[in-house]
């Protein structure tokens, strides 16, 4: 008997999946029919499967035995297949463009929705009645069924490069695990339209035994199941994969009893009154029911290796036997706020990943281990335990009840039933922290630098072509790893020799020239695939690699290389513009060319008829370049457009960016020839090309122009400001009807400035500027919070497979100084026309409907703004209320339309663009997103966070307020006034004598005791307050304290201080000996004099830890690039305080790994003293000249915590030794304020030593 109605569920719930769209009702048994003599499905390759299902006397099909398998199946049919195999019951809320309440499928495409396994598309649409493919059928299977890709079992068909990119991941999880096999040539055929007959096998397949009446079931041969129904019981079974216990069991009972499952459980239904799990064997068990009431009770032998929770719920063990039961318990990140799980019984470990702060309630017996990596409201019952607890987030944990917690920790806080704390509610600190929190795993990103990023794809594998002969390559847009040895010669992976390959272009610029001199410059390159391009020996197809090769701001020009496979090597093809050359005879500072313009190849052009002469308005009056109207032959890109013709487009600065016409059977130039004027007035130059932006001596370069068959655009991206870290390197955006122009910006401003007096910055839609997510006190412990600077020279590309734009752009980052890396954001269209950038980087993400339910909430938001420099735009709290109103730093409305478009109004300003889910790393999740732009060009950004009450945010805030050690203050105190979302901080003291409320100190005097006061802070949100006290002891002012060394160069290397060994003389390198180390008169008494030709190696263990300041007088008679004047570290991992570094200014740099370019943005004079100090706190670096703090950033690495470093001055491992004076060297074992190291630049010689 267990058998048949094992049988007749199955067949129930899979004949009802052959019904056509229009005959939603479901089945009964008394609707059966035995199929007709002459029945459709006679001879057909699916015959066994409808013959079983129409014996038993389950479908009518469609009448007189017809069931039609072959007839294709619309989108809406197929989610009513998966609806009814599951049983899904809540319906979604959402709108799409091409859906009705009133079609008779609407609300079948609700239920996909809210299940989440059928989205709309980028255009708001749904889609329900367009016929399915192969693809999506797979896509949407891969969903419901919650199967992923493994690598082991992977599968290739041989027509996997058509699979569309948003249905590999689950053709192959569909494929690896046999439940799809592809045709019999090896192929899927993805855009294959599916019939009726095929998406019953494949559900059949997949669903395996569905059990959706209620009763009693038991020996299945079975290798999935799905319960669906109430009621039922499931005994005596071995289920080969995976059982799903869905929704369409409601707040019912399901007991499974003596069933093992070798692959995965999933519970969405079943409620308080129980899902009994009797003697049974589970691996991994997932829970998520959307109201999270639901119970699940172990008994007997049953054992559950791994349960994961994604709802509230009530695990209990019932008599479980010794060792059984639940064993590892996670909470995982997607619980949702405020849930709450209940635990009965002994539990090996429980883990909470969640940040949404769940209550859990151990109502009796034990947890061996609970790990908060998020923080949890802890209610333990009277005779219940929790014998281990590590904490891995700084944040109060709430502890209520009468059982026992075995923690000392101090964030664990007893409370009452009212909330209240059973222990005084003030916390006393001394400034120490508790451990950095552990995060959920989230993407994984490989990162690399390539400078000025232009993307091409070749097959699945994007590749990026950056400055310095960089290039990367990547098959998700998240992992890259570089292939190329930047400007090794011979053998350099692009090039191959690279100084004869090039060496057409470089007879004019780029090699051991004026600004690159002692080595290269090959700038900015970009790499097309032209199938037109005809080779010498008559083939046809070429990978093109247009560079620069570039010798001084404005000498420069563009060159064609040429390979047939993407990486190369590439081989020269020709110079096609130069820039810079001159009326006459001239030559740059340390270069042997000739600038005159017949040394270009304008004279071989003018002879060849393609050019009408050279231009006399090429030419100052001096004859110099004019290169406030014609550009640097930099940065070029190429084009395709509408109507198949080539264009290459480029520039920097100077006179601004030109379009040239390409041929596209050699790459090269077709210039113009004569002089003229665009219909609107722009320049037409029968050299250069047309103007299309710029000009005026005005920032702009990196230009790249990507064509929308949809708006019939032509969209340019230009880059204002300067590239470096304080530069304002910042992404603007025009458009066009035609390739050449005119261009204009969404305020209709023309990307050409109209005149030399026009400040460029109120011109083009500015994509990205300098910005920064801050973290604020109380946020996450995650560094100084999300955020980019000097982000530019972009390249776009748009994936027509995943019909997707793409932003390839290479960015620094707030306080690290010079260090780049590559970023990808995805682009969206918004309603007007214009890319809008995704606030977060890319991680798969895409345009699709979104819940208007999902959108309310606290968002941090960046306005970038017009105007550029190095500030940083910085973003403030406001909140998305459910009414549709903005409030908090910033006033307006808000508006979801078309699915997912966002209109958000900040005042009287309107930004159009999109509502979007994206990955934000400073919280390490996936949450909801903003971006759009307003009709004057502007960008904001909008990234959502946890929801959280005023308590908590309260309770967070004073969990991670602090004010650092203060054990031995000797500086005035910096005492925040206001913590993460607005919360308000207020200060009081005990005594004002010793501080003052607003952080003043008063030291005793010299050699008196020190004094001691409280400093009480007052966190307070809407109605909910906390306090939290430091003891503050203030010291009288010690030049000495936590002193390392002093050298003072009294005619000696001894330490003046006595607490550290003498230095020793060595040669031009630290790691040898020899060399003379003579004295002079210093800024107090004697200094060291450097002869350049030695230096001075300093005791091991000078410095140690990860907190320390170096203080030092300097008086440099020579400048060479990298010489070092203090020195510490290995010949890998290393710091050095370089008078002139790379970038021709005084530097604190650190490298290897990563490289820390702290620039003071300036360079010490020659023969005169100056005071040079760094201070590094835990990463955090601070550069200072003359007392004043000339460089801040973060990130720095801990070099000496280990005791292999070597310390010198003058010299290093591997550079020119130091030529000048130095004195008064002071080493810390602390990082010194500001103010005293601006005492060190005034009083070069401590006192009482």
């Amino acid at each position: 008997m267990k058998s048949k109605m094992k049988k007749y569920a199955a067949a129930t719930v899979a004949m009802t999946m052959l019904l056509p769209g229009t005959a939603m009702a479901s089945e009964t048994a008394s609707q059966t029919s035995q199929p007709a003599a002459k029945s459709d499905i006679a001879g057909h390759w699916a015959e066994k499967e409808f013959a079983e299902w129409a014996a038993s006397g389950l479908v009518n099909g469609y009448g007189e035995g017809q069931y039609k398998p072959d007839q294709t199946i619309t989108r809406a049919e197929f989610a009513t297949l998966v609806n009814r195999a599951f049983r899904f019951t809540a319906a979604g809320s959402a709108t799409f463009a091409d859906l009705k309440e009133s079609d008779f499928f609407y609300k079948e495409i609700m239920k996909a929705f809210a299940a989440g396994y059928l989205e709309g598309d980028d255009q708001g649409r749904v889609r329900p009645n367009a016929t399915m493919t192969r693809a999506e059928a797979a896509a949407m299977l891969a969903r419901v069924f919650s199967l992923q890709a493994g690598s082991d079992k992977a599968v290739s068909f041989k027509d996997a490069a058509a699979l569309p990119a948003w249905s590999q991941s689950a053709v192959q999880a569909l494929a690896g695990e046999g439940y799809i096999k592809g045709f019999p040539d090896g192929t899927f055929k993805p855009a294959n339209l599916l019939s009726r007959a095929e998406a019953v096998v494949m559900l059949r397949e997949l669903a395996g035994s569905v059990l959706n009446t209620a009763g009693e079931f038991g020996e299945l041969d079975t290798r999935n199941a799905v319960i669906s129904q109430d009621g039922v019981t499931l005994r005596d079974t071995t289920v080969k994969g995976n059982l799903y216990i869905t929704e369409g069991v409601g707040d019912g009972d399901v007991t499974l009893d003596n069933v093992k499952v070798e692959g995965e459980v999933y519970v969405t239904g079943g409620g308080e009154h129980t899902v009994t799990l009797e003697d049974a064997s589970i691996e991994s068990l997932n829970v998520g029911k959307a109201d999270g009431k639901i119970r699940i009770a172990s008994k007997g032998g049953t054992s559950v290796d791994s349960t994961k929770l994604s709802s509230g719920a009530k695990l209990e063990e019932e008599g479980t036997q010794a060792k059984g039961g639940f064993k590892s318990v996670e909470l995982g990140p997607l619980l949702p706020e405020k849930s709450s799980v209940q635990f009965s019984g002994e539990f090996e470990q429980v883990k909470v990943l969640s940040q949404s702060s769940p209550n859990l309630d151990l109502a009796s017996g034990r947890i061996n281990k609970l790990v908060l990596d998020g923080a949890a409201a802890l209610s333990i019952g009277e005779n219940a335990a929790i014998n281990g607890l590590e904490i891995n987030v700084d944040k109060e944990i709430a502890v209520t009840g009468k059982g026992k917690i075995e923690s000392t920790d101090k964030r664990v806080v007893r409370k009452d039933e009212n909330g209240t704390p059973v222990v005084p509610p003030t916390t006393t600190s001394t400034g120490t922290s508790a451990p950095t929190p552990t995060t959920p795993a989230g993407p994984t990103f490989g990162n690399v630098s390539v400078h000025d990023p232009s993307v091409i794809k070749n097959g699945n594998t994007y590749y990026v072509f950056g400055s310095h002969i960089e290039a990367a390559k990547s098959t998700d847009l998240l992992n890259w790893t570089t292939f190329t040895n930047g400007y090794t010669t011979p053998n350099n992976v692009v090039f191959g020799d690279l100084s004869s390959n090039l060496a057409g272009s470089f007879k004019w610029a780029g090699e051991n020239d004026a600004d690159s001199k002692g080595g290269f410059a090959v700038w900015a390159p970009d790499v097309y695939w032209n199938e037109d391009y005809v080779h010498a020996d008559g083939s046809k197809g070429a990978y093109m690699l247009y560079y620069s090769a570039s010798s001084t701001y404005i000498r420069s020009a563009i060159g064609l290389a040429v390979s047939k496979t993407i990486e190369g090597p590439y081989i020269y093809a020709d110079t096609l513009v130069y820039s810079g050359f001159t009326r006459d005879s001239a030559k740059d500072a340390n270069s042997n060319v000739d600038k005159k313009w017949d040394n270009t190849n304008i004279k071989s052009l003018i002879d060849a008829q393609k050019l009408d002469g050279e231009n006399a308005n090429w030419f100052n009056a001096d004859g110099t370049f004019n290169n406030k109207d014609y550009p640097n032959a930099i940065d070029a890109t190429i084009l395709k457009d509408a109507e198949g013709k080539l264009w290459m487009t480029y520039g920097s600065w100077s006179g601004g960016i030109f379009l040239l016409e390409i041929d596209p059977a050699t790459g090269k130039a077709i210039y113009p020839k004569t002089d003229g004027v665009t219909a609107d007035g722009r320049m037409i130059d029968r050299y250069f090309g047309t103007k299309i932006a710029g000009g005026y001596f005005k920032s702009g370069e990196g230009p790249f122009i990507v064509y929308d068959e949809a708006t019939k655009y032509y969209y340019l991206n230009v880059t204002y400001g300067w590239l470096g870290a304080t530069g304002g390197y910042n992404m603007r955006q025009f458009r066009s009807a035609n390739p050449d122009g005119p261009y204009v910006d969404t305020d209709e401003q023309p990307a050409v400035l109209p005149d030399d007096r026009t400040d460029n910055a109120a011109y083009g839609a500015k994509m990205i500027g300098n910005f920064q997510f801050m973290r604020e006190i109380g946020d996450p412990d995650l560094g100084l919070g999300y955020g980019y600077v000097s982000s530019g020279h972009n390249s776009v590309y748009y994936d027509e497979t995943a019909g997707k734009y793409f932003l390839f752009f290479h960015t620094r980052f707030p306080q690290k100084g010079e260090f780049h890396e590559l970023r990808v954001h995805q682009m969206f269209m918004n309603k007007d026309g214009w890319l809008v950038v995704a606030p977060t980087r890319y991680t798969g993400e895409k345009a699709q409907t979104v819940s208007e339910q999902l959108i309310p909430g606290d968002y941090k938001f960046v306005n970038h703004g017009l105007t550029y420099s190095g500030d940083i735009a910085n973003s403030v709290d406001i909140r998305l209320n459910a009414d549709h109103t903005l409030s908090g730093a910033v006033q307006g409305t808000w508006e979801l339309k078309d699915g997912y478009r966002a209109t958000i109004t900040a005042g009287k300003v309107s930004y159009e663009g999109v509502f979007v889910r994206g990955w934000d790393e400073f919280q390490q999740r996936e949450t909801m997103t903003f971006t759009a732009i307003s009709g004057e060009g502007v960008s904001a950004w909008g990234i959502q966070q946890p929801s959280i009450s005023d308590n908590q945010l309260v309770a967070n805030v004073t969990s991670a307020l602090t004010l650092g050690d203060t054990s031995h203050v000797m500086d005035n105190v910096a005492l925040p006034a206001v913590g993460a979302r607005g919360a308000e901080i207020a200060w009081a003291t005990s005594d004002d004598s010793v501080i003052e409320a607003n952080g003043v100190i008063h030291q005793p005097a010299e050699g008196a005791a020190t004094v001691n006061a409280t400093l009480t802070a007052t966190i307070k949100k809407g109605e909910k307050t906390a306090t939290k006290t430091f003891q503050v002891t203030v010291a009288p002012y010690d030049p000495n304290y936590r002193l390392s060394a002093h050298y003072a160069f009294e005619d000696n290397l001894k330490d003046a201080a006595g607490k550290s060994a003498d230095g020793t003389m060595t040669g031009n390198r630290l790691d040898n000996t020899g060399g003379t180390i003579t004295y002079a008169e210093g800024v107090s008494g004697q200094a060291a004099v450097f002869d350049g030709s030695a230096g001075v190696k300093l005791p091991a263990g000078l410095i140690s830890g990860n907190k320390y300041t170096v203080s030092m007088w300097l008086n440099p008679k020579a400048y060479t690039q990298h010489t070092t004047t203090f020195f510490g570290g290995t010949t890998s991992n290393w710091l050095s305080l370089v008078p002139s570094a790379w970038d021709n200014n005084t530097m604190l740099w650190s490298g290897s790994s990563p490289y820390i370019d702290g620039t003071t943005k300036s360079r010490i004079p020659l023969n005169e003293w100056h005071h040079v100090a760094f201070t590094v706190d835990s990463g955090a670096l601070k550069v200072y000249v003359d007392g004043v703090q000339k460089y801040e950033g973060t990130g720095f690495p801990n070099l000496f915590s280990a005791n292999a470093a070597s310390f010198g001055l003058g010299v290093n491992f591997w550079d020119t030794p130091y030529q000048g004076m130095i004195d008064e060297l002071y080493v810390f074992k602390e990082a010194l304020s500001a103010e005293r190291i601006a005492e060190l630049a005034t009083k070069p010689a401590a006192q009482g030593e």
